[in-house]
Protein backbone atom coordinates (compact mmCIF):
# COMPACT_ATOMS: atom_id res chain seq x y z
CA UNK A 1 0.00 0.00 0.00
CA UNK A 2 2.82 2.35 0.90
CA UNK A 3 4.56 1.57 -2.36
CA UNK A 4 1.42 2.42 -4.32
CA UNK A 5 1.04 5.71 -2.43
CA UNK A 6 4.66 6.62 -3.16
CA UNK A 7 4.18 5.71 -6.82
CA UNK A 8 1.07 7.91 -7.13
CA UNK A 9 2.86 10.74 -5.38
CA UNK A 10 5.81 10.44 -7.79
CA UNK A 11 3.42 10.46 -10.75
CA UNK A 12 1.78 13.62 -9.43
CA UNK A 13 5.16 15.27 -8.92
CA UNK A 14 6.22 14.39 -12.45
CA UNK A 15 2.90 15.69 -13.79
CA UNK A 16 3.35 18.99 -11.96
CA UNK A 17 6.89 19.34 -13.28
CA UNK A 18 5.77 18.61 -16.85
CA UNK A 19 2.91 21.09 -16.55
CA UNK A 20 5.28 23.72 -15.23
CA UNK A 21 7.70 23.13 -18.10
CA UNK A 22 4.85 23.38 -20.63
CA UNK A 23 3.66 26.66 -19.10
CA UNK A 24 7.19 28.05 -18.98
CA UNK A 25 7.74 27.04 -22.58
CA UNK A 26 4.55 28.78 -23.58
CA UNK A 27 5.62 31.94 -21.78
CA UNK A 28 8.99 31.88 -23.53
CA UNK A 29 7.40 31.34 -26.95
CA UNK A 30 4.88 34.12 -26.27
CA UNK A 31 7.66 36.47 -25.20
CA UNK A 32 9.64 35.65 -28.32
CA UNK A 33 6.63 36.31 -30.55
CA UNK A 34 5.89 39.52 -28.67
CA UNK A 35 9.47 40.72 -29.10
CA UNK A 36 9.42 39.79 -32.79
CA UNK A 37 6.15 41.67 -33.26
CA UNK A 38 7.56 44.67 -31.44
CA UNK A 39 10.66 44.57 -33.61
CA UNK A 40 8.46 44.65 -36.70
CA UNK A 41 6.11 47.32 -35.38
CA UNK A 42 8.80 49.70 -34.13
CA UNK A 43 11.16 51.01 -36.78
CA UNK A 44 13.74 53.43 -35.32
CA UNK A 45 14.10 56.59 -37.42
CA UNK A 46 17.74 55.74 -38.06
CA UNK A 47 16.72 52.78 -40.23
CA UNK A 48 14.25 54.68 -42.38
CA UNK A 49 16.39 56.82 -44.73
CA UNK A 50 18.11 53.99 -46.57
CA UNK A 51 14.81 52.52 -47.74
CA UNK A 52 12.92 55.79 -48.02
CA UNK A 53 15.50 57.75 -49.97
CA UNK A 54 17.85 55.44 -51.81
CA UNK A 55 15.48 54.66 -54.65
CA UNK A 56 16.08 55.04 -58.39
CA UNK A 57 17.07 58.60 -59.21
CA UNK A 58 16.53 60.22 -62.57
CA UNK A 59 19.25 62.34 -64.11
CA UNK A 60 17.53 64.39 -66.74
CA UNK A 61 20.41 65.08 -69.11
CA UNK A 62 18.90 66.24 -72.36
CA UNK A 63 17.84 63.47 -74.75
CA UNK A 64 20.52 61.14 -73.38
CA UNK A 65 18.72 60.42 -70.12
CA UNK A 66 17.89 56.78 -70.80
CA UNK A 67 21.32 55.87 -72.09
CA UNK A 68 23.02 57.62 -69.16
CA UNK A 69 20.76 55.92 -66.63
CA UNK A 70 21.50 52.54 -68.14
CA UNK A 71 25.24 53.07 -68.25
CA UNK A 72 27.67 51.77 -65.63
CA UNK A 73 28.64 55.36 -64.83
CA UNK A 74 25.32 55.99 -63.09
CA UNK A 75 24.55 52.77 -61.25
CA UNK A 76 22.35 52.46 -58.18
CA UNK A 77 25.37 52.89 -55.94
CA UNK A 78 26.06 56.38 -57.31
CA UNK A 79 24.30 59.27 -55.57
CA UNK A 80 26.37 62.19 -56.77
CA UNK A 81 23.66 63.52 -59.05
CA UNK A 82 25.64 63.48 -62.28
CA UNK A 83 28.55 65.10 -60.49
CA UNK A 84 30.87 64.06 -63.31
CA UNK A 85 28.95 66.54 -65.45
CA UNK A 86 29.10 69.32 -62.88
CA UNK A 87 32.51 69.14 -61.27
CA UNK A 88 34.50 70.72 -64.12
CA UNK A 89 31.88 73.36 -64.79
CA UNK A 90 33.10 76.53 -63.08
CA UNK A 91 30.98 79.22 -64.74
CA UNK A 92 27.68 79.77 -62.95
CA UNK A 93 26.01 82.05 -65.49
CA UNK A 94 22.73 80.79 -66.95
CA UNK A 95 23.99 80.81 -70.54
CA UNK A 96 27.04 78.64 -69.83
CA UNK A 97 25.21 76.40 -67.40
CA UNK A 98 22.41 75.66 -69.85
CA UNK A 99 24.92 75.12 -72.63
CA UNK A 100 26.40 72.19 -70.71
CA UNK A 101 23.75 69.92 -72.22
CA UNK A 102 21.76 68.82 -69.18
CA UNK A 103 18.72 69.97 -67.26
CA UNK A 104 17.97 70.10 -63.54
CA UNK A 105 17.89 66.90 -61.52
CA UNK A 106 14.46 65.37 -61.08
CA UNK A 107 13.30 62.51 -58.86
CA UNK A 108 10.39 60.20 -59.77
CA UNK A 109 7.40 60.31 -57.42
CA UNK A 110 6.13 56.86 -58.29
CA UNK A 111 3.52 58.18 -60.71
CA UNK A 112 4.35 57.77 -64.42
CA UNK A 113 5.85 60.95 -65.83
CA UNK A 114 5.59 62.84 -62.52
CA UNK A 115 8.79 64.09 -60.93
CA UNK A 116 9.76 66.34 -58.03
CA UNK A 117 12.80 68.36 -57.09
CA UNK A 118 15.34 66.87 -54.65
CA UNK A 119 15.39 68.60 -51.26
CA UNK A 120 18.38 69.74 -49.23
CA UNK A 121 18.58 71.70 -45.96
CA UNK A 122 21.31 74.27 -45.33
CA UNK A 123 21.72 74.95 -41.59
CA UNK A 124 23.76 77.80 -40.10
CA UNK A 125 25.15 77.69 -36.56
CA UNK A 126 26.43 80.15 -33.96
CA UNK A 127 24.60 83.32 -34.99
CA UNK A 128 22.99 85.73 -35.17
CA UNK A 129 25.78 88.07 -36.30
CA UNK A 130 25.98 90.96 -38.72
CA UNK A 131 27.23 88.61 -41.46
CA UNK A 132 23.84 86.90 -41.28
CA UNK A 133 22.34 89.95 -43.01
CA UNK A 134 24.54 89.29 -46.06
CA UNK A 135 23.43 85.66 -46.13
CA UNK A 136 19.80 86.78 -45.97
CA UNK A 137 20.46 89.13 -48.89
CA UNK A 138 21.69 86.16 -50.96
CA UNK A 139 18.64 84.12 -50.01
CA UNK A 140 16.35 87.03 -50.86
CA UNK A 141 17.93 87.17 -54.30
CA UNK A 142 17.83 83.47 -55.17
CA UNK A 143 15.06 82.08 -52.98
CA UNK A 144 14.89 79.04 -50.75
CA UNK A 145 14.53 78.53 -47.02
CA UNK A 146 17.26 77.60 -44.53
CA UNK A 147 17.54 76.85 -40.81
CA UNK A 148 19.39 79.10 -38.36
CA UNK A 149 20.63 77.41 -35.19
CA UNK A 150 21.07 80.37 -32.87
CA UNK A 151 22.89 80.93 -29.59
CA UNK A 152 20.39 82.00 -26.92
CA UNK A 153 22.41 84.77 -25.29
CA UNK A 154 23.10 86.34 -28.70
CA UNK A 155 19.46 86.46 -29.82
CA UNK A 156 18.36 89.60 -27.99
CA UNK A 157 21.23 91.71 -29.32
CA UNK A 158 20.62 90.28 -32.78
CA UNK A 159 16.85 90.47 -32.53
CA UNK A 160 16.49 92.41 -35.80
CA UNK A 161 18.43 89.71 -37.66
CA UNK A 162 16.42 86.87 -36.12
CA UNK A 163 13.14 88.64 -36.84
CA UNK A 164 14.16 89.38 -40.44
CA UNK A 165 15.06 85.72 -40.99
CA UNK A 166 11.84 84.51 -39.40
CA UNK A 167 9.63 86.87 -41.40
CA UNK A 168 11.38 85.76 -44.61
CA UNK A 169 10.23 82.20 -43.92
CA UNK A 170 13.44 80.74 -42.55
CA UNK A 171 13.51 78.43 -39.56
CA UNK A 172 14.93 79.48 -36.18
CA UNK A 173 15.97 76.76 -33.72
CA UNK A 174 18.14 76.69 -30.62
CA UNK A 175 21.84 75.87 -30.46
CA UNK A 176 22.11 76.07 -26.64
CA UNK A 177 22.15 79.22 -24.54
CA UNK A 178 25.89 79.86 -24.41
CA UNK A 179 27.49 77.14 -26.58
CA UNK A 180 28.58 74.96 -23.67
CA UNK A 181 29.36 71.33 -24.37
CA UNK A 182 26.06 69.80 -23.31
CA UNK A 183 27.69 66.38 -23.03
CA UNK A 184 29.41 67.68 -19.87
CA UNK A 185 26.22 68.98 -18.23
CA UNK A 186 23.58 67.28 -16.13
CA UNK A 187 20.15 66.46 -17.53
CA UNK A 188 18.60 69.39 -15.63
CA UNK A 189 21.25 71.80 -16.88
CA UNK A 190 20.71 70.66 -20.48
CA UNK A 191 16.95 71.08 -20.11
CA UNK A 192 17.49 74.64 -18.87
CA UNK A 193 19.66 75.40 -21.92
CA UNK A 194 16.90 74.13 -24.19
CA UNK A 195 14.11 76.00 -22.40
CA UNK A 196 15.95 79.32 -22.10
CA UNK A 197 16.93 79.36 -25.79
CA UNK A 198 13.43 78.44 -26.90
CA UNK A 199 11.98 81.17 -24.68
CA UNK A 200 14.16 83.95 -26.15
CA UNK A 201 13.38 82.81 -29.71
CA UNK A 202 9.66 82.95 -28.93
CA UNK A 203 10.08 86.36 -27.27
CA UNK A 204 11.73 87.84 -30.39
CA UNK A 205 9.66 86.14 -33.11
CA UNK A 206 6.34 85.87 -31.29
CA UNK A 207 6.22 82.16 -32.11
CA UNK A 208 7.51 79.09 -30.31
CA UNK A 209 10.37 77.46 -32.25
CA UNK A 210 10.01 73.93 -33.66
CA UNK A 211 10.67 71.31 -30.95
CA UNK A 212 14.18 70.53 -32.14
CA UNK A 213 17.63 71.86 -31.21
CA UNK A 214 21.22 71.42 -32.31
CA UNK A 215 23.72 70.59 -29.54
CA UNK A 216 27.09 72.36 -29.76
CA UNK A 217 29.74 70.31 -31.57
CA UNK A 218 27.04 67.85 -32.58
CA UNK A 219 27.59 65.97 -29.31
CA UNK A 220 24.87 63.47 -28.44
CA UNK A 221 24.92 61.20 -25.41
CA UNK A 222 22.44 59.56 -23.04
CA UNK A 223 21.99 62.68 -20.88
CA UNK A 224 21.30 64.85 -23.92
CA UNK A 225 18.87 62.23 -25.18
CA UNK A 226 17.04 62.13 -21.82
CA UNK A 227 16.89 65.93 -21.60
CA UNK A 228 15.55 66.16 -25.16
CA UNK A 229 12.94 63.51 -24.48
CA UNK A 230 11.80 65.13 -21.23
CA UNK A 231 11.43 68.55 -22.88
CA UNK A 232 9.70 67.11 -25.96
CA UNK A 233 12.56 68.11 -28.26
CA UNK A 234 14.38 66.25 -31.02
CA UNK A 235 18.11 66.61 -31.71
CA UNK A 236 19.29 68.07 -35.03
CA UNK A 237 22.64 67.05 -36.46
CA UNK A 238 23.83 66.72 -40.06
CA UNK A 239 24.86 64.44 -42.92
CA UNK A 240 27.17 66.84 -44.80
CA UNK A 241 29.98 68.76 -43.07
CA UNK A 242 32.18 70.91 -45.35
CA UNK A 243 34.19 71.93 -42.24
CA UNK A 244 33.82 75.61 -43.00
CA UNK A 245 34.95 76.34 -39.43
CA UNK A 246 38.34 74.78 -40.21
CA UNK A 247 38.89 75.35 -43.94
CA UNK A 248 38.23 79.06 -44.33
CA UNK A 249 38.23 78.65 -48.10
CA UNK A 250 35.12 79.38 -50.16
CA UNK A 251 36.18 77.02 -52.97
CA UNK A 252 36.60 74.07 -50.58
CA UNK A 253 33.23 74.79 -48.97
CA UNK A 254 31.46 75.15 -52.31
CA UNK A 255 33.01 72.06 -53.88
CA UNK A 256 32.36 69.85 -50.84
CA UNK A 257 28.66 70.71 -50.77
CA UNK A 258 28.15 70.34 -54.51
CA UNK A 259 29.98 67.00 -54.57
CA UNK A 260 28.04 65.50 -51.63
CA UNK A 261 24.64 67.12 -52.27
CA UNK A 262 21.85 64.59 -52.30
CA UNK A 263 18.13 64.37 -51.70
CA UNK A 264 17.26 64.62 -48.00
CA UNK A 265 20.68 65.85 -46.85
CA UNK A 266 21.26 68.29 -43.98
CA UNK A 267 24.34 70.52 -44.34
CA UNK A 268 26.27 71.97 -41.38
CA UNK A 269 27.49 75.55 -41.93
CA UNK A 270 28.35 78.62 -39.82
CA UNK A 271 27.21 82.12 -40.72
CA UNK A 272 29.91 83.64 -38.48
CA UNK A 273 32.66 83.10 -41.08
CA UNK A 274 32.99 85.48 -44.07
CA UNK A 275 34.32 82.64 -46.25
CA UNK A 276 31.11 80.72 -45.67
CA UNK A 277 29.04 83.68 -46.82
CA UNK A 278 31.27 84.10 -49.88
CA UNK A 279 30.83 80.41 -50.66
CA UNK A 280 27.04 80.75 -50.44
CA UNK A 281 27.09 83.35 -53.23
CA UNK A 282 28.07 80.48 -55.54
CA UNK A 283 26.68 77.43 -53.75
CA UNK A 284 23.06 78.54 -53.32
CA UNK A 285 22.42 79.46 -56.98
CA UNK A 286 24.37 76.37 -58.12
CA UNK A 287 22.22 74.03 -56.00
CA UNK A 288 19.07 75.68 -57.33
CA UNK A 289 20.26 75.37 -60.93
CA UNK A 290 21.09 71.72 -60.28
CA UNK A 291 17.43 71.28 -59.40
CA UNK A 292 17.55 71.25 -55.59
CA UNK A 293 14.82 72.81 -53.50
CA UNK A 294 16.30 74.58 -50.47
CA UNK A 295 14.11 73.71 -47.49
CA UNK A 296 14.32 73.85 -43.71
CA UNK A 297 15.74 71.06 -41.56
CA UNK A 298 12.34 70.09 -40.19
CA UNK A 299 10.97 69.84 -43.72
CA UNK A 300 13.73 67.37 -44.58
CA UNK A 301 13.08 65.43 -41.37
CA UNK A 302 9.36 65.15 -42.08
CA UNK A 303 10.19 63.99 -45.60
CA UNK A 304 12.87 61.46 -44.62
CA UNK A 305 11.61 60.23 -41.23
CA UNK A 306 7.91 61.09 -41.25
CA UNK A 307 7.78 63.08 -38.01
CA UNK A 308 9.77 64.69 -35.22
CA UNK A 309 10.31 62.30 -32.32
CA UNK A 310 11.40 63.58 -28.88
CA UNK A 311 14.80 62.30 -27.84
CA UNK A 312 15.86 61.17 -31.32
CA UNK A 313 18.91 62.42 -33.20
CA UNK A 314 18.13 63.33 -36.81
CA UNK A 315 20.89 63.74 -39.37
CA UNK A 316 19.32 63.58 -42.83
CA UNK A 317 20.49 61.16 -45.49
CA UNK A 318 24.12 60.19 -45.82
CA UNK A 319 26.17 59.08 -48.79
Amino acid sequence: MGAVFKSNRNVKIVAVIVAALVIAGGVIVFAQHRNEAAAVAFVPPETVPATAIESEYTYDIGEETDSVLNSEEFGDEDYHYAYEYYKDFDCDCDECFNAAGFAAIRIPTGEPGVYRAPMIALTFDDGPVLLTHYLLDILDEYGGRVTFCVIGDMVENGADIVLRAFEAGHEIVGHSWDHQDLARLSVEEIKQQIWDTGAIIEYVTGHAPPPIFRPPFGHFNRRIQHAAYQTGYSVLNWSIDPRDWRDRDEDIIHDHIIYHARDGAIVLLHDIHPTTIYAMRRTIPKLIKMGFELVTATEVIYYVYGELTPGYEFTGTRR
